[in-house]
């Protein structure tokens, strides 16, 4: 169950990464979603974060961005995509 929750989570992160590539950021902020709020044990779950401050700024939503990135603080405080995300 744990693989196949994993894998899950992977491929709905890679649709919210295609729709961010292409534009569609509410899509990929839905999809993001997704993974952070149903598959929380899940990988996934960390780059979705990052895609979700990411999209949100784009759309300039702020405080939801803001959101997004202190959550990510808090569970992945070592975070290779916190130094991407603060600048």
């Amino acid at each position: 169950m744990i693989y196949i929750r994993n894998q899950l989570a992977h491929q709905q992160l890679l649709i919210a990464q295609f729709y961010y590539d292409h534009g569609a950021y509410v899509a990929a902020i839905n999809r993001a979603n997704i993974i952070v709020t149903r598959l929380q044990r899940a990988p996934a779950v960390e780059p979705a974060l990052a895609l979700l401050v990411k999209s949100y700024r784009k759309l300039n939503v702020l405080k939801d961005a803001n959101d997004n990135l202190n959550i990510l603080k808090l569970n992945f405080p070592h975070s290779k995509y916190l130094k991407k995300l603060e600048k």
